[in-house]
């Protein structure tokens, strides 16, 4: 999330968990956390990804936020 991991490792290490055999993940919040990391390398077009630095940045805050508000 630092600038350690391009976004298709981000992508390629949430997938297993996006998966029916991965098991129930009863959170709702890692579960959005985890739909939003699967497709964190989509190309919106050729070389250019929907989700920038920013966005990964932004991505922890938004989910602390989201767990203190209880959601």
């Amino acid at each position: 999330m630092e600038g350690r991991l391009t976004p298709g490792q981000v992508s390629d290490w949430a997938t297993p968990w996006h998966t029916e055999e991965a098991g129930d993940i009863q959170d709702d919040l890692v579960w959005d956390a985890i739909e939003g990391l699967v497709v964190a390398d989509m190309l919106v077009a050729p070389g250019q990804h929907l989700y920038g630095p920013l966005d990964f940045q932004a991505w922890p805050a938004d989910f602390d936020a989201r767990r203190k508000a209880g959601d």
